[in-house]
């Protein structure tokens, strides 16, 4: 079986694709998609395949060290950190489906996958399996996935068909790279280089080993996927991860905003930036932010982690804990951003200075469903014991 490569193996294997990476950064803005040169080299390293099972060829990294690695991927350019994030906590929705599914995705060697849940699709029942029909928003890298992952509802007539209490069944699908079309309309403030674009299908077939019902699960419905990581749960792993590409866009700009600091006389100034001393408390506050950010997601996570590899279930304290350690860092990096604008000055509005582009792309990933700021909300009914208003955050 493959060994799980460390933290100092993974950033070697990003130091070697770096460069490739970083030369094609400012391609994907323009492109609003992750260039073809970039995700070649991403799959080409194997990153990709970083939470996929060690049964299925892939690396089953521990969450610390591959949420570290994708700060730092992401601190080269946010496009490729979301598109190694994204995809790798895609995979782990492998959980959901049986054998027969799973050896079907996996045919494809170390396969890419991508997703898109809202709004759901409309699932009619067939001989074998379900019609798919429906268009749906966000799908982030879909130029270069293997498998898309959709959400939708089975009908009946007209409607979707209820359930047991009478609520209409979530079902996740799986449709191979030819089946489903992209909607070129990712246009948008920040992260354009994610080409999150819309994917619409239309009366495509799904067999049922294709097909399974999305809810929350005690253990994977498969062999491959029974292995500590699942035992975390998908939805947590891709919440906590999130956070991580946060981090590394504000530790980007962090760095950016220190040249600025060295380099930038404003008009009117006998002095530069870094000699100016609202730029000193500025930067300090700055620090101070991005330092507890990072210190509350990855302890959070790492407690979690340690109490999964004992055997047990998360906690709901986890849970609470995971969900506001990521929304946290991305109004702690906002925050960071802001103190940095109050400084920079123009610096900040130019396309040219690196500054603007993590400035928009920060303030882009604060409207993410799972990170927004409303979450706090479901924070708060977790912490008292009752049921978040957002379902997601109960699988």
């Amino acid at each position: 079986m493959r060994r799980q490569p460390a933290f100092d193996e993974l950033m070697s294997i990003v130091r070697r694709a770096e460069p490739v990476i970083r030369e094609n950064a400012a391609l994907g803005e323009l492109e609003r998609k992750v260039p073809k040169a970039t995700a070649d080299a991403l799959r080409a390293a194997g990153l990709l395949k970083t939470w996929i099972p060690r049964a299925l060829g892939g690396f089953e990294v521990e969450p610390l060290a591959a949420c570290r690695m994708y700060e730092e991927v992401t601190r080269i350019d946010s496009g490729a950190g979301w598109m190694l994030q994204m995809c790798s906590a895609i995979s782990l929705l492998g959980a959901w489906f049986g054998d027969e599914g799973v050896a079907e995705m996996h045919a494809v060697k170390d396969p890419v996958f991508g997703d898109s849940f809202a709004p759901p699709m409309r699932l009619d029942p067939v001989n074998g399996g379900y019609r798919v029909t429906g268009r749906a928003s966000f799908a982030s890298n879909c130029h270069h996935i293997d498998w898309y992952l959709g959400l939708g509802m089975e009908f009946e007539g007209e409607g979707p068909k209820p359930g047991r209490d009478g609520e209409p069944i979530s079902m996740m699908f799986a449709v191979p790279r030819g089946e489903f079309e992209i909607v070129d309309n990712w246009n948008t403030l920040g992260m354009r280089g994610t080409g999150s674009h819309d994917v619409r299908v239309e009366g495509i077939f799904v067999p049922e080993r294709r097909v399974a019902v999305f809810g929350p699960i005690a253990e994977a419905r498969n062999r491959a996927y029974r292995n500590p990581l699942n035992s975390m749960g998908a939805i947590w792993l891709g919440i906590a991860s999130m956070g991580a590409v946060g981090l590394g866009i504000a530790q980007a700009a962090y760095d950016a905003f220190l040249e600025v600091c060295r380099t930038k006389t404003p008009n009117y100034s006998p002095s530069r930036v870094g000699e100016q001393t609202l730029t000193h408390y500025r930067l300090g506050e700055a620090h101070a932010q991005l330092g507890a950010a990072r210190s509350y997601l990855y302890g959070t996570l790492g407690d979690a982690w340690e109490r999964v590899q004992r055997g047990e279930p998360l906690r709901q304290g986890d849970r609470c804990d995971l969900s506001a350690a990521s929304t946290f860092v991305f109004q702690a990096t906002t925050r960071a951003m802001d103190l940095f604008a109050e400084s920079a000055g123009t610096s900040m509005i130019r396309d040219e200075s690196p500054l603007s582009r993590h400035f928009r792309d920060l303030r882009t990933l604060t409207q993410h469903v799972f990170t927004a700021k409303n979450r706090y909300r479901d924070i708060g009914l977790m912490l008292l014991g009752r049921d978040p208003a957002f379902d997601m955050l109960t699988l």
